[in-house]
């Protein structure tokens, strides 16, 4: 082989090992939430890793019951705090800050949970009550 080929090569060959060797691929997961019973209309995730140095935060919105976090860059194995914050709308009307207005009546909260995330593929379940 000559100098020259090798020169050319090398460049290559530690761009492939940096991106590919030893390199974890980022988790996913998904899952349901539900509140008293019914999807989750109103809502969001966010994962906060316990080990901010290794993993990164990630959240997702919730859309009719469900939600997904894909392979989100940095979002690796290990255990997260999930704070879900909710809201679910009660049926009756109150008035709002325009005179004369009414607007739908709201209840609201947040629930922590401490979940691990493996490598790969993950599903969550979250079943929520308001009371």
């Amino acid at each position: 082989m000559s100098l020259k080929f090798i020169r050319n090569l090398t460049p290559s060959l530690f761009l492939i090992c940096f991106l590919g060797c030893g390199s974890e691929k980022p988790s996913s997961i998904k899952g349901t939430i539900t509140l008293d019973g019914k999807p989750l209309l109103l809502g969001s995730l966010t994962f906060v890793p316990k080990t901010p140095e290794t993993n990164k935060k990630a959240a997702s919105a919730v859309n009719d019951g469900t939600y997904i976090i894909e392979n989100h860059e940095g979002f690796n194995p290990g255990t997260y705090l999930v704070e879900i914050n909710w809201a679910k709308v009660t049926g009756k009307k109150i008035p709002s800050a325009d005179p004369g207005i009414l607007m739908d009546q709201t209840i609201s909260g947040v629930i922590s949970q401490e979940i691990i995330v493996q490598k790969g593929i993950n599903e969550k379940d979250f079943i929520l009550k308001s009371k």
